[in-house]
């Protein structure tokens, strides 16, 4: 298992993993290995990520986005998967998976690699506005943005790129920007979670979403999606299609997808478990999806039982203002832990703590629930966000003082 930061928490993994008797750590340096030591004490072994070539197994796992690299090259170099490197690439790189999708007829956008400051006038025509510009192998909405024009794109490229730390970071892709059909209260994408055995998708459900804040950071996530049942089916279809083009052969998917008018379309195929989803479809499913993949990794077939479609089993992580500096207050959980519709609230962050400032996702807290229908959904996050008050220290403009913001969770928005 190769741990770093990332979709899985070291409490999922320690759960998850214990049907496991012969298991070995490969550990980035981060939190979340820190963690996993603490967790799993003498159950396991640990070595340091420099010094995985030496180590063989019968299955090579991540949860870590950005550590797929490495978990693909250790799986090509003891012999588990000759082409695991390529098949990583695929999903990593953006640019590259948009033309591998494309190879297999599902792409609907224009895309262009940018590399750097020379290459922007090119991708501007090649793309054309609007456009959506992000870094080729980034997460979390880091770095992603909606541009209008050349001068937007001129700009937020000089940005990204011009700057000592730019020098460092890997290239950005402009894409088309995929309009969404009309689907409000709720959001216009969705995401399909799947677990693939042996080159087969077995599609775990179709994820529903509230509309994102600016400029793409999620706020919430649900299932039942609510969607028909045929435009599920044709969700579902898409993805497998998708996961097949891109030759995942093992593994779990969180493929992100816009519902437009000419029917859904791909924003992105990620190799790993999409945030928060082990606790959503714990609830949904009735099984850790961390023993899921693990089990499936080393030859188990997964077998799922039907999802719970009684209740709307629902996730909300508030975001700060984007021009808060810091986050120095938080308080009402305790309230709204104790509430019948809560299944379990979390602080995620120590105050105070300082904010990013790429217009990346910043979850400040997890809030889980269910209620009987998508209506009463609505309404009942509503109750449960008003009854939460936010801290935040303002960005000072120039010559001006830095002011603190009080607000309440359901103005969060």
């Amino acid at each position: 298992m190769v741990v770093g930061d990332g979709s899985v928490t070291a409490r999922d993994l320690f759960l998850g993993l214990q049907w496991c008797e012969d298991l070995t750590f490969v550990l980035e340096p981060c939190r979340t290995s820190s963690a996993v030591r603490t967790l799993f004490g003498d159950q396991a072994r640990y070595v340091e990520l420099t010094d995985i070539a030496g180590i063989s197994a019968d299955a090579v796992i991540t949860f870590s986005e950005h550590l797929l690299d490495v978990a693909a090259a250790q799986s090509a170099r003891i012999g588990l998967a000759d082409d695991a490197v390529d098949v990583a690439l695929g999903v990593r790189d953006k640019g590259v998976q948009r033309n591998r999708l494309a190879a297999g007829g599902l792409e609907h956008v224009r895309t262009a690699v940018i590399g750097g400051l020379d290459d922007v006038a090119r991708a501007a025509g090649e793309v054309g506005f609007p456009l959506v510009l992000k870094p080729v192998a980034g997460q979390g909405s880091r770095h992603t943005r909606m541009i209008a024009s050349a001068s937007d794109l001129e700009t937020a490229c000089v940005s990204y790129f011009a700057t000592d730390a730019g020098l460092r970071l890997e290239p950005l892709i402009a894409e088309t920007y995929l309009c969404g059909r009309p689907s409000a209260p709720f959001g216009d994408y969705v995401s399909v979670e799947s677990v693939v055995f042996e080159g087969e998708p077995i599609h775990l459900g179709v994820t529903g979403k509230l509309p994102y804040l600016t400029p793409f950071r999620e706020t919430c996530q649900f299932f039942p999606s609510g969607l028909p049942e045929a435009e599920v089916a044709e969700i579902l279809e898409l993805a497998g299609s998708a996961i097949k083009s891109l030759r995942i052969r093992a593994g779990a998917t969180h493929i992100e997808m816009k519902l437009t008018e000419q029917g859904p379309r791909i924003i992105e195929v990620n190799g790993r478990l999409g945030g928060y989803i082990n606790e959503l479809y714990s609830r949904v499913l009735g099984c850790d999806l961390i023993e899921l993949v693990s089990k499936a990794a080393c030859g188990e077939r997964p077998e799922l039982s039907e999802p719970a479609v009684d209740r709307v089993r629902f996730q909300y992580f508030h975001q700060p203002p984007r021009n808060a500096s810091q986050v120095v207050g938080m308080c009402g959980g305790r309230d709204v832990a104790r509430d019948p519709a809560v299944s379990s609230y979390q602080r995620l962050v120590a105050l105070p703590a300082d904010l990013p400032q790429d217009d990346r996702s910043f979850d400040l807290d997890l809030l889980c629930g269910e209620a009987s229908t998508h209506d009463d959904f609505l309404a009942t996050l509503g109750r449960l966000r008003a009854m939460l008050e936010f801290q935040f220290a303002i960005a000072a403009r120039p010559s001006t003082s830095e002011t603190l913001l009080r607000i309440t969770g359901d103005r969060l928005d």
